[in-house]
């Protein structure tokens, strides 16, 4: 019964989904044969906006299919029963932000091996639209769950919400592109350090950047758009260098 409601709700998510993915907005996909259609698999974005949450498990998910992707949540998410309740029925699970929290890696792990799973390895959403780098937990993850791992590159959707007027910028189109799975064997004979795990993540941040490069070219919106983007991203790091520089006592 559990499992029907979960399939009866995606199938509804999907239709809402389908209405800002196919007609507010352009969407596009590339590489969905890159992805394993069973067992385990990791699905690693890059995050760039809010938006991603769900352009991903869209296009990589068939809604007439019960196939399943899992993802972490910060565990304040899960506090508000009704939003709970609606993120364990998308296959969420808690995970504590900024703490080491060993059980939630351990268990995204142990889910990976079986299920599809989605983390943003850099571990948040970047600020100012770069590519920030991976985290070793990611890579502590992809070490021990030792199953193929999608690297996949979201574009435009940091263009979605126009900043300062708070308005949808209809019809922007937006990408998701699925990369050929990654080998990181040559890792596996390798001592389970933290640096170990860090360089793991760092050759999977390599290579979103590489397809970042190859598909620079759909990265696009209005020019007065992105003129709003980018002086966004220019306060946020004025904001980050007056803090260091405060710090530093300069």
């Amino acid at each position: 019964m559990i499992v029907f409601l979960q399939n009866l709700f995606r199938f509804i998510v999907f239709f809402f989904v389908d209405f800002f993915y196919r007609l507010v907005f352009r969407s596009y996909v590339i590489g969905t044969e890159n992805i394993p259609r069973n067992g385990g698999a990791l699905i690693a974005p890059n995050h760039i906006s809010g938006w991603d949450v769900f352009i991903v498990p869209y296009f990589a998910l068939n809604r007439f299919s019960s196939r399943q992707m899992w993802a972490p949540a910060k565990e304040e998410l899960f506090s508000f029963p009704p939003m709970g309740w609606v993120l364990h029925i998308l296959r969420a699970f808690p995970v504590r932000r900024k703490k080491s929290d060993y059980a939630s890696r351990d268990r995204t792990a142990e889910i990976t091996r079986d299920h599809l799973v989605m983390i943003f390895p850099e571990g948040t959403r970047s600020k100012n639209g770069k590519l920030g780098r991976g985290r070793p937990g990611v890579g502590k993850i992809i070490w021990d769950s030792r199953v193929p791992v999608i690297p996949t590159l979201v574009i435009n959707t940091n263009y979605c919400v126009i900043p300062g007027l708070f308005m949808l910028n209809f019809f922007q189109k937006l990408y998701v592109v699925y990369g050929k799975p990654l080998d990181f064997s040559r890792f596996w004979g390798r001592e389970d350090t933290k640096e170990t795990s860090q360089e793991v993540a760092d050759y999977l941040m390599k290579e979103i950047a590489r397809m970042k490069e190859e598909y620079k070219h759909l990265d696009s919106t209005h020019e007065w758009i992105k003129r709003r983007v980018e002086a966004k991203y220019r306060r946020y790091e004025e904001k980050i260098k007056m803090m260091d520089d405060a710090d530093s006592g300069g």
